[in-house]
């Protein structure tokens, strides 16, 4: 996937909440505002990865 991703399409594709999303990008230096914000490939690429290598922690 080139270019830009939506937050909340990665949230969909890893199966977890886009606020979860929102948290992960948050805790590791993005800036982010909502689910509709986008990031960029490289991030999105980290982002995959990271969720990979860590459980998901879900937190409502």
């Amino acid at each position: 996937m080139g270019g830009k991703a939506r937050v909340h399409v990665l949230a969909k594709e890893l199966s977890v909440p886009a606020k979860t999303v929102l948290q992960w990008l948050t805790e590791h230096g993005e800036f982010v505002k909502s689910a509709s914000s986008t990031v960029p490939a490289p991030v999105a690429r980290r982002l995959r990865e990271g969720f990979d290598d860590e459980p998901v922690k879900f937190s409502v």
